[in-house]
């Protein structure tokens, strides 16, 4: 058991807004998955705390078409989305820890409709015709990476055809070596380049346009990656 009653009530109390069914489909499978039941336990006991959750458990070997209709190739992950939209809000690993709060920020947003982006991020948004494809590398002991996490999936929720994945580093400890991961959050773009730590909304807004136009800037902005061109994605 994950919640505690006192956790039940407060969830119950932030829930309470939601106007927007949410679903919650999770990939898992049985073959060396440290957390997947753990996953599964913290999933059922969320979605008690409100009428407006949906859970969905899916094999990754078995519902294959599924898998492959939300760009999932690992387990344990977590999709989040509306009944008949995916806005590629993803969670590749138990959203544990510090986590958790970034898993029930994202909930709320879309069972609320209100991303809070600010007016200058949209412009910016609406101004970039690149599609993204967001990587948040975290470790669930990181106080600095779920504000990372929201940060990806608020844009991929505000931006059509980008999508943002929260990515535990210890539980995909080969997708991290792929990415160079050495620190967190990193957040990687298109398998490309990537920039570190947690920041203000226009300054990661910032770094992730210019990342997709191919700049870096220096030891504190957008850095490229030094791998090969065969970069596989999360």
């Amino acid at each position: 058991m994950f919640l505690q009653e006192k956790d039940v009530e407060y969830l119950k109390k932030e829930f309470a807004s939601m106007d927007k069914d949410v679903y919650m489909t999770f990939f898992t499978t049985e073959l060396g998955c440290q957390y997947c039941k753990d996953e599964e336990t913290l999933l059922k006991e969320v979605l008690e705390t409100s009428d407006k959750l949906h859970l969905e458990i899916k094999n990754i070997n078995i519902d294959k078409e599924d898998a492959a209709k939300y760009k999932v190739n690992a387990a344990p992950t977590l999709v989040l989305r509306e009944k008949d939209k995916d806005f590629g809000i993803t969670f590749m690993g138990i959203p544990a820890g510090h986590e958790f709060s970034a898993f029930l920020a994202d909930i709320k947003m879309i069972g609320t409709g209100e991303h809070g982006l600010s007016q200058n991020t949209l412009s910016k948004l609406a101004s970039v015709n690149y599609d993204a494809e967001l990587l948040v590398f975290v470790t669930p002991s990181c106080p600095y990476c779920p504000g990372a996490v929201h940060m990806g999936h608020k844009l991929a929720y505000a931006k059509e055809n980008w999508r943002s994945a929260m990515v535990e580093a210890m539980e995909f400890p080969e997708l991290s070596q792929r990415f160079e991961v050495q620190a967190v959050p990193r957040t990687v773009i298109n398998s490309d380049s990537y920039f570190e730590g947690a920041m203000p909304e226009d300054m990661f807004v910032d770094l992730v346009i210019k990342g997709l136009e191919g700049v870096t800037t220096g030891p504190n902005g957008v850095k490229k990656l030094g791998m090969s061109a065969n970069r596989p994605m999360a």
